[in-house]
């Protein structure tokens, strides 16, 4: 099973910058740069992560993210 948070980070990466996963562990207060590809994710992180995201992307953005996480 694919760490959602490692797809959230690739995702933020891509569209973004790598700087804006820098932002995304200072507003969540999450180390996501440990979760790799494997990773379990843990429940609290994911729910700080996503809460985190409606301030770094936008409306389009983020419903693309839902759109590749579901796949």
């Amino acid at each position: 099973m694919d760490s959602q948070i490692f797809q959230i980070v690739a995702f933020v990466e891509a569209r973004l910058t790598p700087f804006a996963v820098s932002r995304l562990i200072m507003i969540s207060g999450v180390p996501v740069r440990k979760y790799s590809r494997d990773s379990s994710d843990d429940p609290q992180h994911l729910r700080k992560v996503r809460a985190a995201l409606k301030s770094l992307l936008s409306a389009r953005d983020l419903s693309d993210l839902d759109e590749e996480l579901t796949r």
